[in-house]
């Protein structure tokens, strides 16, 4: 290669790992997929495409085939085998997870979130066994932190599939005593007030029915934890919808607004600019950026599910009058307790400690019962807790505010296929029950920093009462 096309490689690689770090995935493979023109032999830029293919453009099974091919072309390497297994869990290939996090531990015991892949793809009759041995690798000394927390959270959850709850968290707040990122929440706050200045009654009215007038799509939003992987897989089930999974593609949108309207700019100056003609160059950002995920364009209905897209409801209600933006309820002790099992490695810094995931609840609590007063049905509200208890007549309820016809096969979604790459990848495989409903209770004790951080019990009541009654 010529030093300009090395330098030209060089710039893409910086470029595609920018955006991929900033959660850019879909912009990060059509830059890598650049990079694979001048060096398509390069094992670098194979993996990095790979990696962006599945994660960027949902295209697993293509990833996946190329990450075996690297494998066997340079054996011997970890991220190789991890990644395999990360690809292999997310499409419920259980066997196969189990064994590429095997062979990448052996490749480098430093890889240690193989681990956690290891308890997702493990099965009950392996995991005393499996347990014992990270009791012994966690009892290895010089483990670095992220070693040690990534070990930690993975025995806390073998731990909690066996029902011990109270040894498994116990397990959790070990790991979370290990975890560098802490949230104060100012920015999310100032963030939250200023859609909550921007997006008014008067501009909702003056701009409604303004913009693409496509009804094909599906947002799914709401906390993380809360339903919303299990909704996408009974409604992406339905022979007419499709799933483009969580993409950026509205927050995206929002920030070419922002930076065209201005960031600092007044309510009047939203309302003046959001005229029919931003708001359908609006959308037409929004379908090019989802565009790589969307591998069947006749599909009737397009499922987004983006949790944080709770934020911009008010906007996708703006972009796509049309449009079905679906929040997902489900009990707040539940959502902080499962939020906090997880040990997210990152964009959920508020889950680390029992007290800001309080906090983090009662900000989205109070910012949806904003958006619910001023867009009111548009925001269609789905209990988990109704989902799991009834999920023939619940799927029904939703099927039907989609615009589409019943299908007895969205009630029991296959448990096998399909791709699931957030934290339920492992739970959302599992046949519909409610063993999930009031796991809280059995912790309750140790939830106190979090339900003081909510406003007490009385609030957790009766916020309780107030969704169950929407």
């Amino acid at each position: 290669m010529t030093k300009t096309g090395t330098e030209e490689l060089n710039a893409l690689f910086d470029r595609g790992a920018k955006l991929y770090g900033a959660g850019r995935t879909t912009a990060a493979a059509s830059v890598y997929r650049k990079a694979a023109i001048l060096a398509p032999d390069d094992p670098t830029v194979r993996y990095r495409l790979a990696t962006a293919l599945w994660h960027g453009e949902h295209r697993a099974e293509e990833a996946l085939a190329e990450l075996k091919a690297l494998a066997e072309s340079y054996p011997g390497n970890g991220s190789i085998h991890l990644a395999i297994a990360q690809i292999a869990n997310s499409l419920g290939q259980q066997e196969e997870a189990a064994e590429a996090a095997e062979q990448a531990l052996a490749d480098d015991s430093g890889l240690t979130t193989a681990w956690i892949e290891l308890v997702n793809a493990s099965k009950a009759g392996a995991r005393e066994a499996l347990g014992e041995r990270l009791r012994q690798a966690l009892g290895q000394p010089g483990l670095t932190e992220k070693a040690e927390r990534d070990l930690t959270f993975a025995l806390g959850r073998l731990v909690d599939q066996e029902g011990d709850a109270i040894a498994a968290f116990e397990h959790f707040q070990i790991g979370h005593g290990l975890a560098s990122g802490h949230w104060s929440g100012d920015a999310d706050r100032r963030a939250a007030k200023r859609l909550q200045e921007l997006f008014t009654p008067d501009l909702l009215e003056a701009r409604a029915g303004q913009s693409d007038p496509d009804d094909r799509m599906i947002f799914i939003v709401g906390m993380p934890r809360s339903g919303t992987s299990l909704l996408d897989r009974m409604l992406a089930a339905h022979p007419q919808v499709t799933s483009v999974g969580e993409t950026t593609g509205v927050g995206d949108v929002w920030q070419l607004l922002q930076n065209r309207i201005g960031k600092d700019a007044v309510a009047g100056a939203y309302c003046d600019a959001l005229d029919s003609r931003m708001l359908k160059s609006a959308a037409r950002a929004y379908f090019d950026a989802i565009g790589p995920r969307l591998h069947d364009a006749s599909a009737l209905r397009v499922i987004d599910k983006m949790p944080p897209n709770h934020l911009f409801a008010p906007l996708i209600a703006l972009m796509f009058p049309g449009a079905r933006i679906i929040l997902m309820r489900r009990h707040p002790l539940d959502v902080g307790l499962s939020c906090y099992k997880v040990g997210f490695g990152f964009g959920f810094d508020y889950a680390n400690d029992l007290a800001t995931m309080g906090e983090a609840y009662r900000l989205f609590a109070d910012l949806t019962s904003r958006w619910h007063e001023l867009l009111g049905a548009r925001l269609f509200e789905v209990r988990y807790e109704t989902l799991v208890t009834e999920p023939e007549q619940e799927i029904a309820r939703v099927l039907e505010h989609c615009g589409l016809a019943f299908d007895p096969i969205c009630a029991a979604p296959p448990q096998g296929g399909g791709l699931i790459k957030t934290a339920s990848v492992a739970q959302a495989r599992q046949p519909i029950t409610a063993r999930s409903v009031g796991q809280w209770r059995k912790v309750e004790e140790q939830l106190g920093p979090m339900i003081a951080a909510m406003g007490g019990m009385d609030w957790i009541e009766a916020h309780v009462a107030d969704v169950n009654g929407c």
